[in-house]
């Protein structure tokens, strides 16, 4: 499967799942919009990632949030976001 783009928010305990997405992402594979918002590239589905991020599924649940696949984008938002995003073949 080809890496997917997730707009993923944690909707509470935002530092555990932040935690979580740091162990879990590399580096260029995320994109931190504010503290409990990012932009993720992950070879998987939104439920994959949300069960690994902890935001979804069983003894592992960290917090909740959201896992939202982007297929289309526009706004206003600091270059570094743009570049990340071309970064990624978007």
């Amino acid at each position: 499967m080809a890496e997917s783009i997730y707009f993923v928010t944690a909707l509470q305990n935002a530092p555990a799942v932040r935690e979580r997405i740091i162990q879990l992402v590399p580096e260029d594979s995320r994109y931190e919009l504010a503290p409990d918002k990012w932009m993720i590239a992950y070879d998987g589905l939104a439920q994959e990632f949300a069960e690994a991020a902890g935001i979804r599924g069983g003894d592992k649940v960290v917090g909740t949030g959201l896992v939202l696949p982007v297929s289309t984008y526009s706004g206003r938002a600091p270059s570094t976001l743009w570049d990340w995003l071309r970064s990624k073949g978007r």
